[in-house]
């Protein structure tokens, strides 16, 4: 008789009757928990795009760097003062403009957009506790799984050994 290899022990194991239920209803609570993960994501994206969309709005009905439009660099700004064309003090405001634009342009490329509230917080929270009632249940599987490979691991030893 040759002797059975690791795999094949394991293939045995995984097509007990009760061994293919329990990993029958492990892999729907895994489908119907990441279902549940990405059903909350995709409200959780349409509510911050639509937050973002009305916070747009509202902030282009108001844009507060409106007084820089046809101003196109702080060079440009400098060489009107130095022709006596705006005051001082008109030179210093679209120099503080310019500088709180070129921050804000600056937060928006690292990624500090983002919009956040608490309807935002209470979904990635329940996306991240999504399952937390069958972890128990996963965590019981996923040992019996690694139990049955270390069993079927040094019964193949065993038997390459006798042979």
């Amino acid at each position: 008789m040759k002797p059975k290899t690791k795999s094949e022990l394991m293939a045995e194991w995984a097509n007990q009757p009760d061994q293919l239920k329990k990993e029958r209803e492990v892999k729907a609570v895994r489908k119907a928990m990441d279902d549940a993960r990405a059903a909350i994501q995709d409200g959780l994206t349409r509510y911050v795009k639509k937050k973002t969309k009305a916070r747009s709005m509202a902030k282009a009905e108001s844009d507060p760097f409106s007084e820089l439009a046809g101003w196109e660099s702080v060079e440009q700004i400098q060489n009107a003062y130095g022709y006596d064309e705006i005051t001082a003090d008109k030179r210093d405001r679209l120099l503080d403009l310019w500088e709180a634009r070129e921050t804000a342009r600056n937060s928006r490329k690292a990624g500090d957009s983002k919009y956040h509230d608490l309807v935002t917080e209470m979904l990635e929270t329940a996306i991240r506790r999504v399952g937390n009632e069958y972890a128990d249940l996963l965590f019981e599987h996923d040992q019996q799984c690694r139990e049955a490979e270390k069993q079927c691991e040094q019964l193949a030893a065993e038997r390459m050994r006798k042979s």
